[in-house]
């Protein structure tokens, strides 16, 4: 059987697969109260069928590009007995049905492969996906508790010049849409020259936050936010106990200027404060300034991984 398009009238069934046969992570999801309205929000699900009902399941997450006027597509293969080879049919049954789909838009579908050089490779490379980058996995332990001040010594004339930190909550942001609007706007113009950044919004940046363990720190200067991360505690899987940054941003303009001293001395001391065991960020090999920033945090690389990607141009007409 092929994969089909799943509706919101199949939501309990999917909810049921999810449960028995999804990671720790994906069951405690199932499991939140929001789960079934948040089902189909930004993603779509695929699924194939036999006599008994589900056999695989596809939840494909949607996002908008930055700059790219496209969409791109992020897929997860659900399955009872996920091997490798099981995992590589179920994927290529369903990109099958992707690519027969209409779309005004062009589409990019994106895999990430973490065991980058073994015979993941061919089997991608096979189903039309290039390599797009290698990104470095970055991690620091924290067992030591936070960092000594003398680790970062520009904090005290980051202050002195006038550089302060907030650590705005969701509610803040709700009652403050331009709060919300400035930081979103930094964000964007911050990654505008990464050519595989998604885009932000101010509900996309509140969906993030409102997730477990987020926490977001600001940096100010003048009245205006030049810098932020948004970083999570994890609490359940095998990455359980570490505080993972999914965004970290210093405005070019200040770059050099004593802001990322502020901003890395900080984000140590919450973590450690959040009871976090390690502290990853993950950055783009080309990226160096990226890398720079968390290596000056006292990251070191613990991981390679590669994505890869392929466009599909539009089918329909808008």
């Amino acid at each position: 059987m092929t994969f089909v398009r799943l509706t919101s009238d199949s939501t309990g069934a999917i909810l049921d697969f999810m449960l028995q046969h999804g990671d720790a992570l994906l069951r405690k999801r199932v499991g939140e109260p929001d789960a079934a309205a948040q089902l189909f929000r930004n993603r779509s699900l695929y699924g194939r069928h036999d006599k008994d009902g589900l056999t695989a399941l596809v939840s494909v997450a949607e996002r908008t590009h930055l700059t790219w006027q496209g969409r791109m597509y992020f897929p997860f293969v659900i399955l009872p007995d996920p091997t490798l080879e099981r995992k590589r049919a179920a994927l290529a049954d369903f990109l099958a049905v992707w690519r027969a789909e209409e779309s005004p838009y062009w589409r990019r579908m994106v895999i990430y492969d973490d065991t980058p050089g073994e015979d993941e490779a061919p089997f991608l490379a096979a189903q039309g996906f290039h390599m797009v980058r290698r990104h470095l996995k970055h991690v620091r332990e924290l067992a030591g508790g936070p960092p000594p001040a003398e680790e970062f010594p520009r904090v005290g004339e980051a202050l002195a010049k006038g550089y302060t930190l907030s650590m705005p909550t969701v509610a803040d942001i709700e009652a403050d849409a331009e709060l919300a609007d400035r930081l979103v706007a930094l964000r964007n113009a911050t990654f505008a020259l990464r050519d595989n950044a998604d885009r932000w919004t101010p509900a996309e940046m509140l969906r993030q936050m409102k997730l477990p363990g987020a926490l977001m720190i600001v940096v100010w200067h003048g009245g205006m936010p030049v810098g932020l991360t948004l970083l999570f505690h994890i609490q359940d899987g095998d990455d359980k106990g570490e505080a993972y940054v999914s965004e970290i941003v210093i405005h070019r303009r200040h770059w050099g200027k004593v802001a990322a001293d502020l901003l890395g001395l900080e984000m140590l001391r919450k973590t450690c404060a959040m009871g976090a065991l390690t502290i990853a960020g993950i950055a783009d090999q080309s990226n160096r300034a990226s890398c720079n920033l968390m290596e000056r945090f006292g990251l070191t690389v613990r991981k390679t991984s590669v994505s890869w990607s392929l466009d599909l141009p539009p089918s329909a007409p808008r």
